[in-house]
């Protein structure tokens, strides 16, 4: 199913009013978003705080309490792009967990596939292999590196999975890798890919219904 984000607000607004909440247009940014619960403080506790103490209340506040009322009524969807990139598109994950690992790793795969390997898919990379070596208590990502013939210590590939995840690329200003850096990557990859299998059916099931 692809849509717009214009649609995506919309049904946001539908829960938001279901729970009664009121929309307030004059309500569009986040000074104006202060000036309304500094205003409803005074209103409903009868005071006139200074703007020391209102920042208090902000660090105190910091923390919506929206977002445990939704989580009692709302399902989680996962948000991409479309195929064709005219859109979105909302994946019901339902309970699935680490969906979005599952999802990362199925974008480094079309990318390595497609050879369009950028700067950035290493800090992606980096962030499931941190995540798959905590969740099986392991004490590092490089513990996630299988040895090769050529890196039997893995000391070559997990330095340069630091090296190349630690830099400032951004996802707007795309840089292609070098090829050796391609090379690299595509080891690492497939490596985890294969010793560190995740459940790609519920992603697989999404994507067909969406070519539907």
């Amino acid at each position: 199913m692809t849509t717009t984000e214009a649609h995506i607000e919309r049904q946001l607004i539908s829960v938001l009013e279901d729970l009664k909440y009121t929309l307030r247009p004059d309500i569009h940014d986040r000074a104006t978003l202060e000036a309304n619960f500094r205003e409803r403080i005074h209103a409903l506790n009868r005071v006139n705080l200074t703007d020391k103490e209102f920042q208090v209340i902000l660090l105190i506040n910091g923390v919506p309490v929206l977002q445990n009322e939704l989580r009692k009524i709302a399902k989680k969807y996962f948000l991409s792009k479309g195929a064709d990139t005219s859109g979105y598109v909302l994946r019901d994950t339902g309970n699935t967990p680490f969906f979005q690992h599952v999802a990362n790793l199925v974008e480094l795969e079309q990318a390595e596939k497609a050879g369009k390997l950028y700067t950035h898919h290493f800090n992606i990379l980096r962030s499931i292999l941190e995540k798959t070596a905590s969740f099986h208590g392991y004490g590092s990502f490089g513990d996630c590196i299988r040895p090769t013939a050529d890196d039997p210590d893995k000391t070559l590939h997990a330095r340069v999975m630091n090296i190349m995840s630690h830099g400032n690329y951004s996802l707007y200003e795309p840089i292609e890798m070098l090829e050796e850096n391609k090379a690299l990557f595509r080891t690492i990859l497939n490596d985890f890919r294969t010793h560190f299998p995740f459940n790609r059916d519920p992603f697989n099931e999404a994507t067909e219904a969406e070519a539907e």
